[in-house]
């Protein structure tokens, strides 16, 4: 049994002392100071931490593969490809290593995309690409490259806020973020924009 008691003839200070009345009752002390220094090093948000562990448990897992999305007539209208798929249980989402998108838009339009890395939205119907993202048009010389790009599989739309470099033909367009409507193949660059011309010799 612990008591507490003042200690007395040791100090110019009253202090606080704990006196044991044994050793059983040492030990069982120090197993209790033990656990609870345990307890208290581990991290508060223990029970958010294991809620989103739940949340982000995989439910699959797919190498080298490729998933295809079909329009109303049974036409495929989109194709994202990876080294490596991974899909959750708890949330709509994927994340995948070196993706690769090919995107038709009516009988002739067609874009193909590559980057790093990506992340499906399976909700928003969206694929953010991310580390050397090259957009190309598959009929002409038009060329988007940046480091991050989100694209609407349903509006066709692709946008990002960050640097951008625009390439068709001679003409090279720089910008800090674009807004583009792939079906239109129109382009909006959103700011600091600068473009050279380069003729042909």
């Amino acid at each position: 049994v612990a008591a507490i008691t003042r200690s007395v003839g040791r100090s110019n200070r009253d202090g606080v002392m704990i006196t044991l009345a044994s050793k059983r009752a040492q030990t069982t002390l120090l197993i209790v100071l033990a656990i609870a220094a345990w307890q208290w090093s581990q991290p508060r948000s223990g029970g958010e931490q294991q809620a989103e562990s739940r949340d982000d448990s995989i439910q699959t897992y797919l190498k080298g593969s490729e998933m295809v999305r079909f329009n109303a007539l049974g036409q495929a209208s989109d194709s994202i490809g990876a080294l490596e798929m991974t899909y959750f249980s708890r949330q709509p989402r994927g994340e995948l290593v070196s993706p690769s998108l090919s995107k038709t838009i009516g009988a002739t339009e067609s874009w193909s995309a590559q980057a790093d890395f990506g992340y499906i939205d399976e909700t928003a119907q969206t694929i953010t690409l991310d580390g050397s993202v090259i957009l190309s048009h598959d009929s002409n010389t038009l060329r988007l490259t940046t480091e991050q790009l989100t694209l609407d599989l349903d509006q066709d739309i692709a946008h990002t806020d960050r640097a951008v470099a625009l390439v068709h033909g001679n003409t090279r367009t720089t910008a800090l973020g674009v807004r583009a409507r792939l079906n239109e193949q129109s382009f909006t660059l959103l700011s600091n924009v600068d473009s050279t011309y380069a003729p042909q010799d």
